[in-house]
């Protein structure tokens, strides 16, 4: 589910199909693995009305960690970038001095967690891909194993008119 864009638009970001599913509300995006298909209706909502990064933290780890082996955290708020990942979950981040900040998931017990001042490109990593296109979207529910912010595609072409 992606909104429709106006004539010439860009998207916010892109993604390359996968099995994670990623939602991205306007404040918030979170990405989660497949055996947590169940929580993802509830995330959705939450960050489709507009949830902060706090609220859907306080979503997430309501039922404890254990119950959730992996999931991104990504906060879209104007000021610094505020990102939470845990498990199989990567994130590179490039910064406006051209220096890069690599997160993995894996390197802790908890989550790995990182506020960032001057981030120009995010990407996140969640799983290999079969598929090595890029498709746009902005706010939205898809299956990822990869997603880009900016967006590696080109603007939408024009709509078609309609007769």
């Amino acid at each position: 589910m992606t909104h429709a864009h106006a004539e010439g638009s860009r998207a916010t970001r892109s993604y390359r199909p996968g099995d994670w599913f990623a939602l991205f509300g306007e404040r918030v995006g979170v990405l989660l693995p497949p055996e947590l298909k169940a929580r993802v209706a509830g995330l959705w909502e939450l960050a489709h009305d507009g949830a902060g990064f706090d609220e859907v933290l306080d979503s997430l780890i309501v039922d404890g960690l254990r119950e959730l082996p992996a999931f991104v955290l990504l906060g879209l708020d104007e000021g610094p970038s505020r990102i939470l990942l845990r498990g199989a979950a990567c994130a590179e981040l490039a910064l406006r001095d051209g220096g890069t900040v690599v997160l993995d998931g894996r390197d802790a017990s908890t989550w790995v967690e990182r506020s960032l001042t001057d981030v120009v490109a995010t990407m996140l990593l969640v799983a290999d891909s079969w598929e090595s296109s890029h498709f746009a979207m902005n706010d939205g529910l898809v299956r990822v194993s990869r997603v880009d912010q900016p967006a590696l595609v080109p603007p939408w072409p024009p709509a078609i008119p309609s007769r």
